[in-house]
């Protein structure tokens, strides 16, 4: 539980930071290098100021993955490096094909609306899907149900079920005397009860 929650912190807090980062430096200057990269191709096709309705979404998506990536704990460095560089070639090469793919449809027309379904159904499955599979023993143990064990007894073999409350006690004669008073020893029904375990009433 402890792990989780710190996981969760972990979380919330590089969210809000990778959110901020690219609201406030870093959405215009991938806007505009996405644009330029689909500058040259974009008059020949019919709908040819497609990238302007994609950028604002999918790089949402990507800040997700990040932060998932960047909080899951005791992931090696060098693989969570890598992870974010495939992550980010991956986002980006989607949010391009995107583009591409608005550039040859019409606003409206059922390829169009194809590709919108896609480009609203992909990114968040891809978000998770990318975080995950890499890290399955991470994930694994973090949302794993930890049961703690308790360690035996030593002296376990001398726990008995009490006849009159029945508790797992150890020191039957001791319990049932002091929780049930000395009356209670004399009954018929414990004294049956110590006969079958072998306990004198003198221990």
């Amino acid at each position: 539980m402890k792990e989780r929650l710190l996981f969760l912190a972990k979380l919330i807090l590089v969210s809000s930071i990778s959110f901020y980062l690219w609201k406030s430096f870093a959405a215009k200057p991938y806007i505009l290098f996405l644009n330029r990269s689909i500058y040259f191709i974009r008059p020949f096709f019919i709908n040819n100021d497609a990238s302007l309705r994609v950028l604002n979404k999918i790089p949402y998506f990507y800040l997700v993955f990040l932060s998932l990536t960047l909080a899951t704990p005791h992931t090696p460095l060098l693989r969570r490096v890598k992870l974010i560089l495939a992550g980010t070639l991956v986002f980006f090469a989607f949010d391009f094909l995107t583009v591409f793919s608005g550039l040859t449809s019409v606003a409206g027309s059922p390829k169009y609306l194809y590709l919108s379904a896609l480009y609203h159904t992909i990114p968040p499955i891809l978000a998770v899907a990318l975080w995950i599979v890499p890290n399955l023993n991470e994930v694994g143990n973090l949302f794993e149900k930890k049961v703690s064990i308790p360690k035996p007894s030593l002296n376990h073999k001398h726990i008995r079920i009490c006849p009159i409350c029945k508790k797992e006690r150890a020191g039957m004669i001791d319990h049932i005397r002091s929780a049930h008073g000395e009356k209670s020893l004399r009954s018929w029904k414990v004294e049956r009860f110590l006969a079958r375990q072998g306990l004198s009433k003198a221990l």
